[in-house]
């Protein structure tokens, strides 16, 4: 093959990378996680995006900035279908909060099989079509709770506490991993988080048993299980998305609390005090 023969077949294929990159892909995995704040969803999705093969969005509902001030349920059935119901090409690179768009990229052809999202029962305005939607678009979805409530409380009463400090409720650099130190729990805002906890569960289980009461398919998954049988869990994931997860660690979420609470909480024991008193009276 000469040289003008060569690139003439070069100059072809550059010709059809345009093409390539616009065929729609299909059988795409349609996956949604079904969460409350402080049980692992950041870390999860985090932990989804370093694998190629999944594109994530994050807190569609949370984050995106509706026109209103307060969405509406019109606005959220549009993102829904933005989200799930876009054409989906090969160049689909990144969801855009901003815009509640999807990003194509010229250069990154990589093929991926599952795009994901999370949302919590509480930013949902209207369940019944939320719930029609799902079933509709035979979305699967990942139920995520944590199950030692008092751990979730203090995460987040300490999450709180961080981002009124940097702005941030996550920290994504080991530098940054002391910067709260030890916390001296107040009795009334602690038993206020307490109390989300026990709602937060709440929520997302009965939204979860809507579900299943409406055949969708749901993978129940917990905090502690993720935290302390990570392959296991994402093993079984794997499974239940039909979708490699090659990648099974990440960096860029990072625990504020040690998991020995007494290194991070100054009055630890009496903050379980007043857990025991608080739960036992919930019953």
């Amino acid at each position: 093959m000469n040289y003008r023969q060569k690139w003439h077949r070069l100059s072809n294929l550059l010709k059809l990378n345009p093409l390539r990159n616009k065929i729609p892909l299909k059988n795409i995995t349609k996956c949604l996680v079904l969460f409350h704040p402080r049980s692992g969803s950041s870390w999860l999705l985090k932990l989804l995006e370093e694998n190629s093969n999944f594109r994530i969005g994050y807190e569609i509902f949370g984050s995106y900035q509706y026109e209103s001030g307060s969405p509406t349920v019109f606005e959220q059935e549009k993102l829904l279908n933005n989200f799930y119901n876009s054409n989906l090409y090969r160049s689909t690179s990144t969801w855009d909060n901003n815009t509640g768009c999807w990003e194509h990229s010229s250069v990154n052809y990589n093929v991926y099989d599952t795009i994901a999202c999370k949302i919590s029962p509480y930013q949902i305005i209207n369940k019944k079509s939320f719930v029609e939607f799902v079933q509709e678009n035979q979305i699967k979805v990942i139920c995520l709770t944590r199950q030692d409530l008092v751990r979730r409380a203090i995460s987040e009463y300490r999450s709180d506490i961080l981002y009124k400090k940097i702005g941030v409720h996550n920290l994504t650099q080991i530098d940054n991993s002391s910067i709260l130190g030890s916390t001296k729990l107040e009795k009334s805002e602690f038993l206020s988080f307490l109390e989300r906890s026990l709602l937060g569960v709440q929520d997302v289980t009965e939204m979860a048993n809507l579900l299943v009461e409406n055949n969708v398919d749901i993978f129940q998954l917990t905090y502690e299980c993720l935290l302390n049988d990570t392959n296991s869990s994402l093993q079984k994931l794997e499974e239940f998305l039909d979708s490699k997860i090659n990648i099974r660690q990440t960096d860029k979420i990072i625990k504020i609390t040690d998991n020995n609470l007494q290194n991070s909480i100054s009055n630890y024991r009496e903050s379980l005090q007043w857990a025991d008193e608080y739960l036992r009276i919930k019953g």
